[in-house]
C-alpha cells in the first residue's frame, strides 16, 4: 500500500499546496523533531523549496463513525449516517505499527469518544511509546472519561466549536448544548489542574460567514477554559456545492465573498488577537494559501485509516462521496488498500 502513497507525495510536489500542523504542540522548527533522514523537496510549488518528511509521522484512526451531533458541513451525512465504530480487530492489525509514528491521532468524522473502545487504544498508543491525540465535540469530556485521559496522560485535546454563542453553535453543530459545553469545559479544567497535567488543550473554530463575527467571544472563552491554543481554519467540505457560500475564501464553486466581507473579517481577526496576546496561542488561517499551508489534516506527512480499515493520506481522500458535487467526478478516491487485505506500511 505504502508505494502508492509515495507517488501521491511526489505529486504534491507539482501543486502549490503545503501542510502545516496547527493542531498539536510544535517547535520553532517542527523539520528538527523528525528522525526520518529521507525527505521531499517541493522545489518547483515553491519561491523557497519547502522540506517534508518522505514517510509519514502522524497515524490518524477514526476510532468512531458515530456521533451525537448534526453538524451542517459534516460530510458524513452523505452516507445515512451510521453509528459504526473501529472494531478492536482492526486496531489489532495497527497495533504493531504504532511505535512507527510519533502522533496517533484519534479522530476521523465521527466522535471519538462515543467509542467504547477508546480509552484501550488510548492506553495502547501510550504504552506503543506514541503521543495520542484526540479531537471532539467535547461533550463527553467528563466524568470517568475525562479521569482517565488525564491518567493516560493523552497528549493533545482538540475541541471543535463554531461559535461564541448558543444560537450560533446551534445552527452550525445541530443542538442546543453550547452552555452545557461551556460547563464540561471548565469541570474539565479544574480536573486538569488537579492532576496538574499538561495536556495541550487547542479550540478550534471553522470560520464561516454565519459565524465569523464570534470569533472573539471564541477566544475570550478559550482563554478563561484554560485553552492553550485557538485555530481558527477555513470551510473545508460542505454538503452541497452551494454549501460553500459560507466560505471566506475563493472555493470556485460560488462566488467568491464580496471585499466588504473580507475587509470586516480582517477587523475581526485584529480584534481577536488582541485578546487573546497574553492570554493564548491564536493561530488564524490566511484568505490565501502560502507555501506553507495550513491544513489541519497533513495529507504529505499522514496517514489515516477509517473504520471501515481504508488506508488513505488525508481523510477527504477516502471515499468518493466526500464531496458528490465534484464533476467530473474523480475516479480514484485515493484509497491506498485495506488492511484487513494488506498490512499498514507494505
Amino acid at each position: 500500500m505504502f508505494s502508492k502513497f509515495r507517488n501521491i507525495i511526489q505529486s504534491f510536489s507539482r501543486q502549490r499546496n503545503g501542510s502545516s500542523n496547527s493542531h498539536f504542540p510544535r517547535s520553532e522548527n517542527p523539520i528538527d523533531e523528525i528522525s526520518l533522514p529521507d525527505r521531499i523537496e517541493m522545489r518547483d510549488a515553491f519561491p523557497e523549496p519547502v522540506q517534508y518528511p518522505i514517510l509519514p509521522d502522524h497515524l490518524a484512526l477514526e476510532v468512531s463513525y458515530a456521533c451525537n451531533l448534526h453538524c451542517m458541513m459534516c460530510p458524513r451525512t452523505f452516507e445515512g449516517v451510521p453509528q459504526e465504530v473501529l472494531p478492536p480487530e482492526l486496531f489489532e492489525k495497527v497495533k504493531p505499527w504504532i511505535s512507527r509514528f510519533k502522533y496517533i491521532h484519534l479522530a476521523g468524522y465521527g466522535e471519538p469518544l462515543m467509542s467504547p473502545h477508546f480509552l484501550d487504544y488510548v492506553h495502547a498508543v501510550r504504552q506503543a511509546g506514541s503521543r495520542p491525540v484526540v479531537t471532539t465535540n467535547g461533550l463527553l469530556l467528563k466524568g470517568k472519561m475525562a479521569r482517565r485521559l488525564l491518567e493516560e496522560r493523552i497528549d493533545c485535546i482538540s475541541v471543535s466549536i463554531d461559535a461564541g454563542t448558543p444560537e450560533t453553535y446551534e445552527a452550525v453543530r445541530g443542538k442546543g448544548t453550547f452552555l452545557k459545553l461551556l460547563d464540561t469545559l471548565r469541570a474539565f479544567r479544574t480536573l486538569k489542574e488537579e492532576a496538574s497535567s499538561d495536556v495541550f488543550m487547542v479550540w478550534v473554530f471553522i470560520l464561516m460567514k454565519s459565524n465569523y463575527r464570534e470569533l472573539p467571544q471564541a477566544v475570550e472563552y478559550a482563554a478563561e477554559l484554560g485553552f492553550n491554543r485557538i485555530v481558527a481554519k477555513h470551510l473545508e467540505c460542505t454538503l452541497t456545492a452551494e454549501g460553500f457560500s459560507e466560505a471566506l475564501f475563493d472555493t470556485g464553486y460560488v462566488p467568491p465573498p464580496d471585499p466588504e466581507i473580507i475587509q470586516d473579517l480582517e477587523r475581526v481577526k485584529e480584534k481577536s488577537r488582541g485578546i487573546a496576546e497574553g492570554r493564548i496561542d491564536i493561530e488564524i488561517h490566511p484568505y490565501q494559501m502560502g507555501s506553507q499551508g495550513a491544513c489541519l489534516v497533513r495529507p504529505i506527512t499522514n496517514l489515516f485509516v477509517d473504520y471501515r480499515g481504508n488506508l488513505s493520506s488525508c481523510c477527504y481522500l477516502n471515499v468518493l462521496n466526500t464531496r458528490p458535487y465534484l464533476e467530473p467526478a474523480p475516479e480514484d478516491p485515493g484509497i491506498l488498500g485495506n488492511l484487513y487485505q494488506n498490512t499498514l506500511l507494505s
